[in-house]
């Protein structure tokens, strides 16, 4: 794998949901991640203050999470928590990034997708866990 070109406007290939996570779904139909071209571009413009660096770490991201929740509005999006990629005094950031899952009515050809990425702070993972939206925790 070569990396996010995050100067890119076509699909790429990310990775692949952890076998341990995707069990745990409920629904789905593939495993593999994409990010459009049109979703880096937008993801650029509305996370600017994300370095590009950053963008290198999606793959990890995506196979070695450190937690995955459902997304609180949608069902068909889940969430993947990666890191911390900072320390600070005010609170450790993390990745966050959606994933709107393939179902079974779309077209073979679709593929998961990245619909955003951008910061997080630990304090919106409790709020998700308490909130009891937890798929899955990295031990």
């Amino acid at each position: 794998m070569s990396g996010i070109n995050t100067d890119s406007s076509v699909t790429q290939f990310v990775g692949s949901i952890p076998e341990e996570v995707f069990a745990l779904l409920g629904f789905g139909t593939t495993m593999e991640v994409i990010l459009t071209g049109e979703r880096l571009q937008k993801n650029k413009k509305h996370h600017s203050e994300l370095p590009l660096e950053y963008y290198q770490l999606l793959t990890d991201a995506i196979q070695s999470p450190l937690y995955v929740c459902r997304n609180k509005r949608d069902k068909q999006t889940i969430i993947f928590y990666y890191g911390p990629v900072e320390k600070s005094r005010k609170g450790d950031r993390y990745l966050r990034i959606a994933v709107l899952l393939k179902t079974d009515k779309e077209p073979p050809e679709y593929k998961n997708s990245i619909q955003s990425f951008r910061y997080a702070r630990y304090k919106e993972i409790e709020k998700d866990i308490m909130s009891e939206r937890l798929i899955w925790k990295k031990e």
